[in-house]
């Protein structure tokens, strides 16, 4: 029989899960069940209707927003714009992506710029890295217009209390789940 700490410790660490242990079927079926309840949670907070469960950071998503959105417009768009007000990091990462995929990042303030055939979509963060909430309303209309992607980098605790980005006219949001308590690992 092992000593409480490292019982609860071998119970709480999926590490210790193998194939081979005699009830990895019930294991993963419940590990199962919590991701579907998860992502179902997801949905409801962002009011959007497809939800994904991954491990990836905050960053490494918004580089993968990127992705999607140029292959939504199948290439032939150049051009994505990214608030100022978004994380210094996240803002690297963009760049970084977008110099490998030869797409023409924009950062700057989203109240003064204007959408073009060749934009591929805006990103924006709420509440941003001030900790302000500033949703450009009238770029999203407009975004919607030009059949640009529409994106946000949002905190799920906040869209507790805030308006969520499906009810605004975001197409794809992403954020962390820390604040709920989901590890960084």
């Amino acid at each position: 029989i092992l000593p409480s700490p490292i019982k609860r410790h071998v119970l709480e660490n999926p590490k210790w899960y193998t194939p081979y242990t005699p009830y990895q079927a019930e294991i993963s079926q419940g590990r199962l069940e919590s991701l579907y309840y998860f992502q179902k949670m997801i949905q409801e907070i962002t009011n959007l209707p497809i939800s994904n469960a991954s491990m990836l950071d905050q960053g490494s998503t918004s580089a993968e927003v990127i992705s999607m959105s140029k292959e939504f417009h199948k290439n032939k768009r150049k051009t994505y714009y990214a608030s100022e007000t978004m994380h210094p990091y996240i803002l690297d990462i963009l760049e970084t992506k977008c110099d490998v995929q030869d797409i023409n990042l924009k950062i700057g303030n989203l109240d003064e710029i204007s959408l073009d055939s060749d934009t591929i979509g805006i990103m924006f963060q709420y509440p941003n890295t001030r900790g302000d909430i500033k949703i450009p309303f009238e770029l999203i209309k407009e975004a919607e217009k030009n059949k640009s992607v529409i994106s946000c980098s949002t905190d799920l605790m906040a869209l507790t209390k805030y308006i969520s980005p499906g009810e605004i006219g975001v197409d794809i949001a992403y954020g962390t789940a820390q604040r709920f308590g989901v590890p960084m690992y």
